[in-house]
């Protein structure tokens, strides 16, 4: 699927721009629908913008700190192709004969793919042998 646009949001009736304050998921992240992807600071409060769908960061195109007009873009993400994970041989088979579920694991590769890194570190972290 073609990667898609993350656009300053209008939170308000006045809104006219906004400034992000804080990355809360970075590039090659993925994220489930509804997470928070972005703080943005208005004249009036601190909102966080929900993700659209499932998916994963590409790019952040607006920096911390940096001010945009409502509508232009902050960041580029993309969705997961037939709704399927990217995840690599190596880690499919780790978890495999490890009985971990890859859907609780984040992965770390480009467009989110899941490394047999992300699944030895889920383990650790899980106090499961490695």
């Amino acid at each position: 699927m073609a990667d898609q646009i993350l656009v300053m949001p209008k939170f308000g009736l006045t809104m006219t721009e906004g400034m992000v304050s804080e990355w809360l998921v970075a590039p090659g992240q993925s994220f489930a629908a509804g997470q928070p992807l972005v703080a943005i600071e208005t004249d009036k409060a601190v909102t966080e913008l929900e993700a659209p769908a499932a998916g994963v960061m590409v790019s952040h195109i607006a920096p911390v700190g940096s001010t945009l007009e409502v509508g232009e873009p902050i960041a580029t993400w993309a969705a997961p192709a037939a709704g399927r994970p990217l995840i690599s041989l190596a880690a499919a088979n780790y978890a495999r004969e490890r009985g971990i579920d890859l859907a609780e694991v984040t992965g770390s590769g480009p467009r989110g793919r899941v490394e047999r890194e992300d699944v030895e570190a889920f383990a650790r972290s899980r106090g499961l042998p490695t």
